[in-house]
C-alpha cells in the first residue's frame, strides 16, 4: 500500500507554530513539520508505521479512499441542501471531519449514508388525509 494514496489534510497551526497533517482514514495518524513538505513527508512515514502496527496487532487496514467531498459535493450526491448536510455532520449522523470552517466527508461515508434509510422528520400519520 502506497502512503501517497491516502488522503492527507494539511493545515497551519498558530498554536503549535507548525504545519499539521492528518490522515482521516487512519484514526490517530497525524504528523507535523516546520514546512508543509516536511509535515507531509513525516505523515508518509507515519502511514507506514500505522500500517505495520495494525498488521502486527491483527487489525484491518482501511483501503485508501479516492476522495474527500465538500459539503456542496455531498449535498449534490445526497439530493439535500448544504444546510441539511452541515446539520447532519454537526450532529454526527454523517461522519465528517471539521476542517477550518468547512467539513471533509469521505466519499464512502456519503455512499453509505445515501444507502441507509433516513427518517423524514415527519411524525408517522401526521399528514394522513381521510
Amino acid at each position: 500500500m502506497n502512503p501517497k494514496n491516502f488522503q492527507m489534510i494539511a493545515s497551519w497551526s498558530e498554536e503549535d507554530q507548525a504545519y499539521l497533517v492528518e490522515v482521516p482514514e487512519l484514526p490517530g495518524c497525524m504528523a507535523d513539520g516546520v514546512s508543509r513538505q516536511e509535515a507531509i513527508a513525516n505523515a508518509e512515514i507515519l502511514i507506514w508505521e500505522w500500517i505495520e502496527t495494525a498488521q502486527s496487532l491483527g487489525r484491518s487496514i482501511p483501503q485508501p479512499q479516492s476522495a474527500l467531498l465538500s459539503i456542496p459535493e455531498a449535498a449534490e450526491r445526497l439530493g439535500l441542501s448544504d444546510a441539511m448536510v452541515r446539520r447532519y455532520c454537526a450532529q454526527g449522523r454523517l461522519p465528517a471531519k471539521k476542517v477550518g470552517k468547512g467539513w471533509a466527508i469521505r466519499r464512502w461515508d456519503v455512499e453509505r449514508f445515501a444507502a441507509s434509510p433516513q427518517p423524514s422528520g415527519r411524525p408517522v400519520g401526521a399528514y394522513h388525509v381521510s
